[in-house]
């Protein structure tokens, strides 16, 4: 279980893997190289419309040891951070991210006395940034993460409660700014003191896990009517979800777990209720930061692996396509951004992690 709250754990991914087909890589739409060691990014958050009538990209920017934490907004015609949104403390660093619809939602670990989370709001339209947890979120000696989710309408996280020993699914209304529980579940007896580990919401369907009674399930439940869609059963084996992703359009789950030989990707077919295996890691891989993205039927991540060399070795990015259950790789990407027609990378530079780029393709 120190796998899932800690997010630098070193990896390989044991698949083979092919050309990339569903871009050039030669001809990308944009490409930039930063190279300036305070301002570098580590995140990219990519809104497309905003970028097609005002050529901005937002950035999450951090050096590879962490040194700074910002987040900032990023013109590129004259190539330049025209703001720097927010700017973390020394003691503060940009955890978790998300976007949709014009919003972009983050969360601010705080190492005090204990390690907790704030989150922000950041309308792209309006230029206002607003926290929006009043108390300290998820306080403890450990990094607990929230699972920060959004569809643009409202933001899901994960709270842990060590004062009354409960997990909860948290749903916060953009429009009023009001926040309620979906779920409250008292922690298990185990190690793990948590009984909730992620969330997802698309388009008003929020996905989370629970353990219920020592029980494993994975919950589909709509935001408007306030019922359970649907009691889902893992894969057999699986332990742990540490990450779950609704593709409402394609009618799949896509998740990130621990099962009994190791860690694997898997998806829930919600058309006839079957899951499928698809990725094996080794014990020495993980996905990066947890994360899955998903595109059509495609399913996106990043990898860390343990290798010797150099850091700009140890990641690359991977594209598990369920049309024909083939996978293709993105050689020395750490980051990946999806919007309607564009994909966007971060990557690390031949010569080392001093110089990172940014490119953009069309997603054909």
């Amino acid at each position: 279980m120190k796998k899932l709250f800690l997010c630098e754990i070193i990896c390989l991914l044991l698949l083979g893997c092919s050309s990339f087909k569903k871009y050039d890589q030669t001809r990308p739409e944009l490409s930039v190289a930063f190279t300036d060691t305070e301002n570098l990014p580590s995140v990219v958050l990519f809104d497309e419309e905003y970028y097609n009538e005002n050529s901005m990209i937002f950035f999450v920017l951090s050096d590879y040891m962490q040194n700074y934490s910002k987040f900032a907004k990023y013109n590129v015609n004259s190539k330049q951070i025209v703001k720097i949104i927010f700017e973390a403390k020394d003691n503060e660093r940009i955890r978790e991210y998300c976007n949709a619809n014009g919003i972009i939602v983050f969360s601010v670990l705080i190492k005090d006395e204990f390690y907790s989370h704030d989150i922000y709001l950041y309308n792209i339209d309006s230029d206002k940034l607003t926290k929006i947890n009043a108390d300290p979120l998820n306080k403890s000696d450990d990094v607990m993460p929230l699972s920060l989710k959004t569809d643009g309408v409202g933001i899901v996280y994960v709270d842990q409660n060590f004062e009354n020993d409960t997990s909860s699914i948290k749903y916060y209304d953009i429009s009023n700014g009001k926040i309620e529980d979906i779920s409250v579940i008292p922690f298990t007896d185990t190690d793990i003191k948590a009984s909730i580990f992620f969330s997802d919401i698309n388009s008003g369907t929020i996905i989370y896990d629970r353990i219920n009674n020592g029980k494993l399930e994975i919950i589909v439940y709509d935001v408007n009517s306030k019922t359970t869609i649907s009691v889902i059963e893992p894969l057999e084996g699986v332990a742990l979800d540490y990450r779950g992703l609704l593709n409402k359009e394609n009618n799949f789950i896509a998740l990130y777990s621990q099962a009994q030989d190791g860690d694997i990707i898997y998806i829930h077919d919600l058309k006839n209720n079957k899951n499928k295996r698809l990725v094996s890691f080794d014990q020495y891989s993980m996905a990066y930061n947890d994360m899955l993205y998903t595109k059509n039927n495609d399913i996106l991540y990043n990898v860390q692996r343990n290798v010797s060399g150099n850091v700009k070795d140890h990641y690359y990015g991977e594209v598990y396509r369920l049309n024909n259950y083939s996978m293709e790789q993105i050689f020395k990407c750490f980051n990946i951004s999806i919007g309607i027609k564009y994909i966007a990378f971060l990557k690390f530079d031949d010569q080392g992690i001093k110089t990172i780029h940014f490119e953009l393709y069309k997603y054909m």
